[in-house]
């Protein structure tokens, strides 16, 4: 772990969102910084999902907090189908143990998954794997405790409240944003931001 850039840009980049609409952007980047701290709640995990229409900034916001931790596109992890496999997903939030894991694009993700994707986040420790003797190995990471930001089109308590017995434990670990299109800058003002 290093650091790269400028702390003055990066203040400065973030006034983008000094404005009272951009509130709920606000927290869910915030959020993000942390969770560091997330440990100190008793707590494993958290999600802190942005849902609502489309255009509301929510994968941009995303991508902003991605940008405190590494390179913004590549650091959240593909929640479409076809982005990022359980075991993968899995495993990155395993090695990221207390940072933030940032999921862009759970819309369409399949209710098991997204149930097994809120309850795996809570868990403290690594995946338990076996050698080829069938003895457990050491596992990669460590005790685990953060928040991950998702975005979504849709609610994830909706989505989780599919399946009851399931749901209402995924939903209790599930804090749900709203975001909508305030319209505070034009399109092409977020993208001549320049980047890190």
């Amino acid at each position: 772990v290093h650091t790269q850039g400028e702390l003055h840009q990066q203040v400065s980049l973030l006034n983008f969102y000094r404005n009272p609409a951009y509130l709920p952007n606000q927290f869910y980047i915030m959020a993000s910084l942390a969770a560091p701290l997330f440990y100190m709640t008793g707590h494993h995990g958290v999600v802190v999902n942005a849902s609502g229409e489309a255009g509301a900034s929510k994968s941009t916001s995303l991508y902003t907090a991605a940008s405190l931790w590494g390179q913004p596109e590549l650091y959240p992890i593909n929640g479409t189908n076809n982005g990022a496999t359980v075991r993968g997903r899995n495993e990155r939030v395993t090695t990221l143990a207390n940072l933030p894991i940032c999921v862009d694009e759970i819309t369409h993700m399949p209710v098991k998954d997204a149930i097994d994707l809120v309850m795996s986040v809570t868990q403290p420790g690594h995946r338990i794997r076996l050698n080829t003797e069938g003895i457990e190995r050491n596992g990669s990471g460590s005790y685990k405790a953060t928040i991950m930001l998702a975005t979504a089109n849709n609610s994830l308590h909706g989505v989780l409240s599919t399946d009851n017995a399931a749901g209402t434990a995924g939903s209790m670990r599930v804090v749900e944003i709203i975001f909508k299109a305030h319209h505070v800058h034009k399109k092409h003002e977020a993208a001549l931001r320049p980047r890190r």
